[in-house]
């Protein structure tokens, strides 16, 4: 092969250079783009995922994972993604996811719970459920971000974004507390809710929680006064009925009335704690701190009488009755009723001290005992049959005095009005038992056989004959007397008058002699005193005429009495 003429020679081959490239080669450049685009998907979707929060409930009804959604004013905002049961199987933890948008608002203020159909006392909620399915409601809140929520059972009766502020009712023992969303009233307007109560086992007292919109809750004050305000009441007691109707709602749940008086010191702050009184009438004895407590020892029966009944002076409440017990005295065998009262100074412009160095209202009291006051039970109404204990001064009454007892003064009592009635009645009834009624019953028989036997007998049948015909016979003259003393009368009357007129005719004839012999003749005078005579006669006869016309039997039985014919 090396003599092969045509084989070119080693030195004329040309040797082949190798040059190394620098940076990275194209070809990479599409396995990066598609990186970066599969980790911005990636960020995309994750970040679009939400947050992740827990939920615990008491029950999961109605909750499905992948389609039960979360909502805040109808817009959905997260799901569910699982549900499931705690360590202790005692609750429901659900997991669920939140829109990144809602971030700023997941704090421990925050409230949720799961919105399904609801019949309660509020009313009935949740209707739209039943197409829809249920689905988890939050209510944005305050305070640091937090992740995991206890979730509620009820939905809450006022939103966080409610402007208003809630207050912290306390009811004492015997006050009823109201429902869940029963309403708050200020003067018979609607202005809040009841959202809630918590019982104190240690107290024995229900904090009532009442929120109060705004602007309404500027009117809660230090001075506020809060009250049962239920929906239909009617008392009966002593100063008569009492008829009370607020709504149907209060009528159903319950519901709380305020008002605030004058003289209230700025606006209360957020929670704070007002006494909750049974109803208005409490509110008003409110204001009477003061008690005078007494003991009343009452022999008759107490029936009608009962604690929280009225202690009256004429009329007007002045106290109250705090016990009604029975007292026994095993050795004398008797018993009575104690009645424990509580009189209220400040009722009483008397009682009440104005300055330190006024008497005591005990000493004041003491010595109106001294003079006649005393306790007594009276009807306080006769359609319940309640019974009040009444204060009023009663004179007649023994001496007594306010005596000091193991527990309170001892306030004399009277005997209420039946008790005296029946006691003045048995007493009536003891003497008549006394009387010796066998001996009288047979003297009244006795007398009563003697007036029938006086009666019935013929004698006194032949008095009562002989009196009749007497009666009649009397009846007879009379009626004699008067047909025969009208022609008598006229007679007498026709007299007296022929003597005025002769005594006329002798005025003129005795005038014509006069004229005739003077005035000192005899013949004058002896014409004047027969014209005496006979004026003095007819005159007479005139009061004869009258008399008989007024007394016509007097022609049988003559003139009564002495005198003249006079009237």
């Amino acid at each position: 092969m090396a003599d092969d003429p045509e084989t070119p020679a080693p030195q004329d081959i040309p040797e082949a250079s190798v040059a190394r490239r620098r940076g990275p080669s194209i070809v990479w450049i599409i396995p990066v783009v598609a990186l970066a685009i599969a980790l911005w998907l990636g960020y995309r979707s994750w970040s679009e995922m939400g947050s992740q929060v827990t939920l615990t409930f008491e029950t999961a009804e109605g909750l499905e994972p992948g389609r039960t959604v979360i909502r805040y004013k109808d817009v959905d905002i997260g799901q569910v993604e699982a549900v499931d049961l705690s360590e202790d199987l005692s609750q429901i933890v659900v997991t669920a996811r939140v829109d990144t948008e809602m971030d700023p608002y997941l704090n421990e203020g925050t409230r949720f719970w799961i919105v399904r159909p609801r019949i309660g006392a509020g009313g009935i909620s949740g209707l739209g459920t039943l197409v829809s399915g249920a689905y988890v409601e939050m209510d944005p809140g305050e305070g640091e971000a937090t992740r995991s929520f206890m979730g509620l059972e009820d939905p809450p009766t006022i939103r966080s974004n409610v402007p208003g502020r809630s207050f912290i009712l306390r009811a004492q023992s015997g006050v009823r507390a109201p429902e869940r969303g029963a309403p708050v009233y200020f003067q018979e307007i609607e202005v809040g809710q009841v959202q809630g109560s918590d019982f104190d086992p240690a107290t024995r007292q229900v904090d009532i929680h009442a929120f109060v919109r705004a602007p309404y809750d500027e009117l809660v004050h230090s001075g506020s006064r809060f009250w049962n305000a239920a929906g239909f009441s009617v008392e009966l007691g002593s100063d008569g009925v009492h008829f009370e109707m607020t709504s149907v709602q209060a009528l159903v749940t319950g519901g709380i009335a305020f008002d605030s008086p004058e003289g209230g010191q700025g606006q209360a702050e957020e929670n704070s704690v007002f006494p909750l009184y049974q109803n208005y009438s409490s509110v008003e004895s409110s204001g009477y701190t003061e008690r005078m407590p007494l003991l009343v020892y009452l022999d008759g029966s107490v029936r009608g009488l009962a604690a929280g009944g009225s202690v009256e002076f004429r009329g007007i409440r002045v106290g109250t009755i705090t016990d009604v017990g029975l007292d026994i005295d095993p050795q004398a065998g008797q018993a009575r009723a104690a009645v424990t009262i509580q009189i209220e100074p400040q009722r009483i412009d008397f009682l009440e001290p104005r300055t330190e160095t006024d008497e005591d209202a005990y000493v004041a009291l003491r010595r109106l005992v001294e003079k006649g006051l005393r306790a007594q039970i009276r009807s306080g109404n006769l359609l319940t049959g309640e019974q009040v204990v009444a204060l009023d001064f009663f004179p007649d009454e023994p001496p007594s005095d306010l005596v000091l007892g193991d527990r309170y003064p001892v306030m004399p009592s009277v005997p209420n009005e039946f008790d005296s009635i029946t006691s003045s009645v048995t007493e009536v009834m003891n003497q008549i038992a006394s009387l010796p009624l066998d001996q009288m019953v047979g003297e009244i028989r006795t007398t009563v056989r003697s007036v029938d036997g006086l009666v019935g007998s013929p004698e006194a049948q032949a008095a009562v004959a002989s009196l009749g015909q007497a009666a009649q016979e009397m009846q007879a003259t009379m009626r004699t007397l008067n047909a025969q003393s009208g022609p008598l009368l006229e007679d007498l009357r026709r007299a007296a008058a022929a003597a005025d007129t002769a005594i006329v005719q002798a005025g003129r004839a005795m005038a014509a002699v006069d004229g005739a012999l003077g005035e000192n003749a005899p013949l004058r005078y002896d014409a004047n005193a027969m014209i005496r005579e006979l004026t003095a006669a007819a005159r007479s006869v005139q009061q004869f005429a009258d008399y008989l016309n007024r007394n016509p039997d007097a022609l049988l039985r003559g003139r009564r009495g002495g005198g003249g014919y006079g009237p």
